[in-house]
């Protein structure tokens, strides 16, 4: 089906007509599946209900709630008919409960412990939910008839015990009616969502391709697509054809130096005006990594944001650079007009330096009908800390002297919390590079709709009161009823990354979270710029030759670096042990296992230490004969303040991974625990990630080592024990079984 019919689909439920249309809870859920929804401009503003400090501050925990004398705390209190699009939470105790009681009823229809939602034990469960960055997020559409009350139990929250941070989105509906919700879910709302994630990782491909190579010369700017008589761009998509052989260096200056500019209708200034990489999502260093409307894979850029025009439509490339660029350009093009309700795609980058103290970070300030459809926002600190993410954002809409969106911290509204775990990717919200002290996240408002009809104004406070020396770059996605010049820099302006004072000491960061999102390529190409730019000693140089080697073996097979590794393997010094570790590990001959911890960790295999981790600069890896059966791998640690983490790794030529939620741990166990045989089950389960490791707001290096794919796919884990609340010794364990 062309996408301008799914457009007319989709956006009917919401144009105005003289009778009421009922909507169903699969049709919601369906919704967060269609990438087309996002350009109608027709929808209910989605409110928002927080926490945030009403004086002002940065308190912006246990308010406003309102306490209902019973024990129970309303967070929201919707009127229907209306849906509840998002539901995201942090601070709240494991035991408090929270409940769903709809259309003034007394007994609720869905109650849990927070415990269970963490744990998947409810509804609220992948992939419309997560709760791994230190939150709960939820975007479990749930419809309400006539009214919602969100409640969570008062844990002596309102006496001021805790800190208890809360976001509810909710649109009303205008002219529809829909059912309340039921639970369980019923099974075709059940089917629905499972339908989900395969929607989100199917190729656009609606409608005909129009694709062309060209090459761009310095400072000159060339069309690459043109389209006559209205349709609908479902996707664009630029190659750089010489991306394999160009440094690192020099695959970040492109991202600033190619410039996308598209004019809808005959207009004479760009509704899109951005860097390549802001209108593609990866910003400041090439990536790859896939979300529901942007991305990048190998050197090919793409924007899968719906683009309808109605005459014409032009997609322009300025080549800021120095040297002339090759180039492979596909859009998708579908040929039928747009819908009367489905508005002009609008792209800007906008950059606000640490001079800016005292001042917002201005994302988005237009004028029109229209809607925000989302923005990602890269920030650099130079405070030498994660304080600018207490940064709350806020949006004012057509004209309101009163704020219409307040939020509680920079990573709430990204649907992290407590700055973040580590990097995740979401269809719909994202952290794609977390490291000291800057991060890169994004968000896309689907089903949460922020419409206008005159005006918006969307910003970031610069850390609390303005205060914080951070440069804040972002990029805006938005939608007009008319096409209008792009909000932000001109075409040609300077973005590359900020300086980064810590870039050597977070290289080992970097590459992890590389390999977190399996884009191995771009990790060499980065150590190869480490390699010969960061100023290592002999030694680490070395050692960072020899996992490139690695890389190389990850990504074209171990025959093709077999000898280089090999001929790196003789004698007794310790990158002669390491490369021989690495050639046994792809022969088949050994395992690799590791530990790295805050504080002195013994790491046991069946009854034998074979590693102690001493210091949190350094992970420990020693290398086991491989042998085929069940053993105990198991970690000695110490409970300690914080920054506390223990990591367990292991990596076999075939297979990697460590600590997770299916370990299990225990003070001071008795008997023979190092036994594969032992019997846990009484043992706690772990239920507490660790940021990281390491926690880089404390300790920002980590020493290099030359095994690729071995610490980056393992948690760090932080064990809660029952009666565990000081100082003492734990262990971690968990039998696995090697074929």
């Amino acid at each position: 089906m062309v996408l301008s019919l799914l457009l007319l689909v989709c956006l009917l439920p919401t144009v105005s007509c003289q009778r009421e249309a009922t909507v169903s809870w699969a049709a919601l859920v369906a919704e967060l599946g269609s990438h087309a929804a996002i350009a109608g401009i027709a929808s209910p503003a989605t409110r928002i209900f927080t926490s945030h400090d009403r004086t002002g501050g940065n308190d912006d925990y246990s308010n406003g709630f309102v306490v209902t004398g019973d024990g129970w705390l309303t967070l929201a209190k919707l009127k229907g008919p209306g849906v509840l699009t998002r539901f995201w939470f942090t601070g709240i105790g494991i035991e408090s409960r929270i409940r769903f009681l709809f259309d003034g009823e007394s007994e609720p229809r869905f109650e849990a412990t927070v415990e269970d939602f963490y744990a998947g034990k409810t509804p609220f469960v992948a992939p419309l939910c997560h709760g791994d960055q230190y939150c709960f997020t939820s975007y479990l559409p749930i419809p309400y008839k006539r009214q919602l009350r969100v409640q969570v139990s008062d844990d002596e929250y309102s006496k001021g015990k805790g800190k208890l941070y809360f976001q509810i989105n909710a649109t009303p509906f205008v002219r529809r009616s829909v059912q309340s919700a039921v639970f369980p879910i019923p099974t075709y709302v059940q089917a629905v969502i499972g339908k989900l994630e395969d929607q989100w990782s199917e190729k656009i491909d609606v409608g005909s391709a129009v694709a062309a190579t060209q090459t761009i010369a310095s400072g000159q700017r060339a069309v690459v697509g043109g389209f006559q008589g209205g349709g609908v761009i479902t996707g664009f998509r630029l190659g750089i054809n010489n991306w394999a052989e160009l440094d690192f260096e020099s695959r970040s200056r492109l991202l600033s130096e190619l410039w996308v500019e598209a004019y809808w209708d005959g207009a004479e200034q760009p509704s899109v005006c951005a860097p390549l990489g802001a209108f593609s999502g990866v910003l400041w260093q090439p990536l790859s990594y896939r979300s529901m409307f942007l991305g990048a894979d190998k050197g090919a850029f793409f924007n899968h944001f719906p683009m309808p025009f109605r005459r014409n439509a032009r997609f322009e490339v300025f080549n800021t650079g120095k040297t002339a660029v090759e180039l492979s350009v596909d859009i998708q093009h579908s040929g039928d007009v747009a819908t009367t309700e489905a508005a002009y795609f609008h792209c800007g980058w906008s950059r606000s330096g640490a001079d800016k103290v005292g001042r917002s970070h201005q994302v988005l300030d237009v004028s029109g009908r229209g809607r925000l459809a989302g923005c990602i926002l890269g920030v650099a600190s130079r405070d030498k800390s994660f304080w600018v993410l207490e940064s709350d954002e806020t949006i004012i809409r057509d004209g309101q002297k009163d704020v219409f969106w307040q939020g509680t911290g920079l990573e709430d509204y990204f649907n992290g919390g407590w700055y973040y775990r580590s990097v995740f990717v979401e269809p719909l919200y994202g952290l794609i590079q977390k490291r000291p002290y800057r991060t890169l996240q994004y968000r896309f408002h689907l089903n949460d709709a922020i419409t206008f009809e005159k005006d918006l104004r969307m910003s970031f406070e610069r850390g609390p009161g303005n205060q914080s020396k951070a440069d804040f770059d972002s990029a805006v996605y938005y939608y007009l009823a008319e096409p209008s010049q792009a909000f932000g820099q001109s075409a040609g302006t300077s973005m590359l990354a900020p300086q980064d004072p810590l870039a050597a000491s977070s290289l080992m960061t970097r590459l992890w979270d590389y390999e977190r999102f399996g884009d191995l390529d771009n990790a060499r190409s980065l150590l190869k710029h480490a390699i010969d730019t960061f100023g290592f000693d002999a030694v680490w140089r070395e050692v960072l030759e020899l996992r490139r080697l690695d890389y190389t073996a990850q990504i074209d097979g171990f025959a093709s670096v077999r000898e280089k590794i090999q001929g790196m393997s003789v004698g007794e010094s310790p990158v002669a042990i390491m490369a021989q570790q690495l050639s046994d590990v792809y022969e088949g001959r050994s395992v690799l296992f590791s530990v790295y911890a805050s504080k002195p960790t013994e790491l046991w295999l069946n009854n034998k230490i074979i590693a102690r981790a001493e210091t949190p600069l350094q992970p420990i890896v020693a290398a086991v004969p491989l042998s085929q059966g069940k053993f105990s791998l198991a970690a000695r640690s110490e409970k300690a303040a914080w920054p506390h983490w223990v990591q367990v790794a292991y990596r076999t030529a075939q297979l990697s991974g460590g600590v997770d939620r299916s370990w299990r741990a225990q003070i001071e166990p008795k008997g023979r625990w190092t036994e594969p045989g032992y019997d846990d089950a009484r043992w706690t389960s772990v239920k507490s990630y660790a940021k990281g490791p390491p926690e880089m707001e404390a300790v920002p290096f980590v020493a290099p080592n030359p095994f690729v794919m071995l610490h980056s796919q393992a948690e760090g884990v932080r064990p809660q024990i029952a009666g565990h609340e000081g100082a003492g010794m734990y262990v971690l364990r968990k039998v696995l079984e090697l074929e």
